[in-house]
């Protein structure tokens, strides 16, 4: 069962010398990874300093290349964060450790690389897609959301079958004039994604996601969708400590940006999402952020608003959340977290901030990254993956 094989690891490579290079060396452990039959790599995310998007560009041509040659064809995405150290390049890798049971197929359509993972009874599909080159935000964003709808018609999915989303959006608080008004990157990527939610029933909630800020490279998503016919129950989990995002109360909100859509739109995403079977399972945590009910709380102390995600997460997590102890885990159920990311706004915060994330969270596959947040007092964001069984 894929919630149960799951690893999630980094590759990060510093040499001084150039993108090329590190790629290079990067690509040659991941080529070792993709050719143990032990193991079947997912996804990856890739994590670089690029300062412009002619860098970009460069660069993400530089990747698909290398890739394409190392006969590597998983989805795959550049994200313009900067890690730790400025100058190293970092991948994340999301594979499956004894995946004999499984059967993983990679596949292209309209310039998206994507896997469809089958086992007896469920179908997953797992996605990178993104838009860069048109002159407009906006533009980038509709033709990611158009593509990456047409995919998951094509193979018999919606998008009520996201389990976990992320959203990389460049230049995350610019704002744009249009109709009169003053819209914010931030709301348009909102606005996209509540109209194509808008055409499907989310029975089982929304995905858990994440929306953070890029320097550059338009519109990025990756997904991971789930068709479930098996025993699996798909169940999002509230934080008893902070609203649903998608209740946010409308003073929250921003105007809406696009004609498609009428009214202000809140952020459409669960705080958690688990795949459960039986006592075991997976649940995927939402980025999270210092938030108590819907107002952002410590702000400008960037110690204070860690501690609060660590909390928040805590929180989350806990045996005590009614929508956790509905999952009926044993009371000696091994709970482990795969993995987590950290996302901070100013790159002098990184250490405090690593410092509290380690004392808490422990020697766990980790990447920390200088990004933007969805709110502009909001300093620190953190998302994980937390299996159990």
């Amino acid at each position: 069962m894929y919630q149960h094989n799951l690893e999630i690891s980094y590759i990060e490579y510093t040499s001084g010398e150039s993108f090329d290079t590190d790629l290079r060396k990067c690509l040659e452990e991941l080529t070792l990874i993709n050719n143990d039959p032990n193991h079947t790599i997912l996804k990856i995310t890739v994590f670089n300093k690029c300062s412009s998007i002619v860098d970009y560009e460069s660069k993400y041509g530089k990747l698909t290349s290398l890739l394409e040659t190392s006969n590597i064809t998983i989805p795959f995405s550049l994200i313009s964060q900067a890690p730790k150290n400025e100058q190293s390049l970092v991948i994340e890798v999301w594979s499956l450790n004894d995946s004999n049971n499984n059967s993983y197929s990679t596949h292209h359509y309209k310039g998206i690389n994507y896997g469809l993972l089958i086992d007896s009874l469920d179908k997953y599909l797992i996605l990178s897609a993104n838009s860069f080159s048109e002159l407009s935000f906006e533009k980038n964003t509709s033709l990611v959301f158009e593509v990456v709808n047409e995919l998951l018609i094509k193979e018999g999915f919606e998008f009520s079958d996201i389990i976990r989303q992320w959203n990389y959006i460049e230049d995350i608080f610019t704002i744009t004039p249009k109709n009169g008004k003053a819209i914010q990157n931030y709301q348009i990527f909102n606005d996209y994604r509540s109209s194509y939610y808008s055409k499907v029933h989310f029975k089982n909630g929304f995905p858990a996601a994440t929306g953070i800020g890029t320097r550059n490279g338009g519109y990025t998503i990756e997904l991971i969708a789930l068709k479930n016919n098996s025993n699996s129950c798909i169940l999002p989990i509230t934080n008893p400590i902070q609203t649903n995002a998608h209740a946010y109360s409308k003073e929250m909100l921003a105007d809406s940006a696009t004609s498609t859509v009428i009214n202000k739109t809140t952020p459409k995403f669960e705080r958690a999402k688990c795949i459960h079977n039986y006592k075991e399972g997976l649940i995927y945590v939402s980025g999270t952020a210092s938030i108590l009910n819907e107002k952002t709380v410590f702000e400008n102390n960037i110690s204070e608003q860690t501690l609060l995600v660590c909390r928040a997460i805590d929180a989350l997590l806990s045996k005590e959340n009614p929508t956790i102890s509905s999952l009926k885990m044993s009371d000696n159920s091994n709970q482990r977290i795969l993995n987590y990311r950290v996302y901070v706004r100013n790159r002098k915060d990184i250490d405090i901030v690593e410092s509290i994330c380690k004392t808490h969270f422990g020697n766990v596959p980790t990447i920390i990254v200088e990004a933007d947040i969805c709110r502009e007092n909001l300093l620190v964001e953190v998302e994980g993956v937390m299996s159990y069984e």
